[in-house]
């Protein structure tokens, strides 16, 4: 049995879900949907659809719990079979989506598969450059170049065996916006089970604006120190994440300060054109370097 999650949070998933339904007829699935707690806007409009469906499952939750527990959630649904979960704005554009995993599923019984993701091959606006420069480059990759790459692993559209699920949980120590997936994706690679890389990959749609996506990513990077000072502070994780490695490369070498005094003179200047969508990848990556060394010198502050 293959059960679709879909963890929602302000979002409206009635487009996605009648897509799945479609694909899903006559076949062993059910959709499995957990509203965190969204606005009264959301919840009528996703209850209203999954209303006298057979093939759904529909929860309200009453409080938001929050990225990690919400898909944790789910392990309190079922106990066996097989859970696909899905990002609530994912598109679906291939045909065969739901039946490439179910032939998968039967042919290899996999622990784990990552399908891929890929996003809009159009120029957004500038508004939204920051998102779509940065997905496309570095989030989107083939599959032949996901294959060179044992590591490349999201959350976004990930099949899991309900068992393995069940030994290897999202840390829920992890509040907030971002990286729960990559401790989750490098636990299960210390103990051997490696994502089975195959071409099925989601569209995702939805770009956040350029600021909204700086205050996101400053979280993520929060959340990531915070990882690597209280969760998981193993060398391997640190190489497991470039950044991580970039920060404790630099500081090893005692070039930390240099960086952010130099980075310093540039902030103003830097931080205005990744706002405005005009950028090279390499000043989103000074950012971002310079925010993790803010992060780590304030938790060794508290």
């Amino acid at each position: 049995m293959l059960y679709v999650c879909l963890p929602v949070y302000n979002t409206d998933v009635t487009r996605l879900a009648n897509e799945l339904l479609i694909q899903s007829k006559n076949f062993p699935v059910e959709l499995l949907i957990v509203d965190d707690c969204s606005s009264n806007h959301f919840k009528q409009i996703n209850s209203e659809f999954c209303k006298d469906k057979n093939q759904i499952t529909y929860i309200s939750l009453p409080n938001n719990i929050g990225r990690s527990a919400i898909r944790n959630y789910f392990l309190g649904l079922k106990s066996k079979g097989y859970f696909l979960f899905l990002d609530g704005d994912s598109i679906i554009y291939r045909p065969n989506f739901i039946s490439t995993y179910l032939e998968l599923i039967e042919q290899t019984n996999p622990d784990l598969a990552f399908g891929g993701s890929c996003y809009q091959k159009n120029r957004p606006s500038r508004n939204f450059m920051l998102r779509w420069k940065y997905s496309t480059s570095r989030e989107s990759k083939s599959l032949e170049v996901r294959l060179k790459n044992s590591f490349g692993f999201k959350t976004n559209n990930f099949l899991i065996n309900i068992e393995v699920f069940n030994q290897f949980p999202f840390n829920e120590n992890i509040k907030g916006y971002g990286h729960e997936d990559t401790l989750f994706g490098f636990q299960l690679i210390q103990k051997d089970f490696f994502p089975l890389q195959i071409d099925n990959p989601v569209l995702n749609e939805v770009l956040d604006e350029n600021l909204e996506f700086l205050v996101k990513t400053n979280n993520a990077i929060d959340n990531l120190v915070m990882i690597n000072l209280d969760i998981e502070k193993s060398p391997e994780f640190v190489a497991h994440v470039r950044l991580l490695s970039s920060y404790h490369t630099l500081k090893k070498k005692k070039l930390l300060p240099l960086f952010n005094a130099c980075y310093f003179l540039v902030s103003g200047m830097n931080n205005f054109l990744l706002e405005k969508g005009y950028f090279f990848l390499w000043m989103f990556d000074a950012y971002k370097l310079q925010r993790i060394s803010k992060s780590f010198k304030a938790k060794a502050l508290v």
